[in-house]
């Protein structure tokens, strides 16, 4: 899980204690948690599939096939899509985006 995944435990406990000290947690840094551990799964599923060759697409031998097209359709959700990046880029230079996953 390693970089990803500590990431989001991070941030996560990032606005657990800013809920608990009665303040809002940073907008826009779960988004990036998300978008960059999404991309890390999907990224390592890739290189797994590539590793088994045309065995990956039976999925009587490995479920493979299905786990990466699993997360391709996830990373068009607008939760975890590369577009989100727009969000957090615009909230980072001041800006105020209505995006309610951010």
């Amino acid at each position: 899980m390693g970089a990803a995944g500590a990431y989001v435990y991070a941030t996560l406990e990032d606005a657990r204690a800013a809920q608990a000290a009665g303040l809002r947690a940073e907008r826009g840094t779960a988004a990036l948690a998300r978008q960059f551990a999404h991309r890390a799964c999907r990224e390592a599923v890739q290189l797994l599939y590539d590793a088994v060759g045309s065995a990956a697409v039976y999925s009587e031998r490995t479920p493979l096939d299905r786990c990466l097209r699993d997360l391709m359709t996830a990373g068009q959700h607008v939760a975890s899509s590369a577009k989100i990046l727009d969000g957090v880029g615009d909230l980072r230079l001041g800006g105020d985006p209505a995006s309610p996953h951010l």
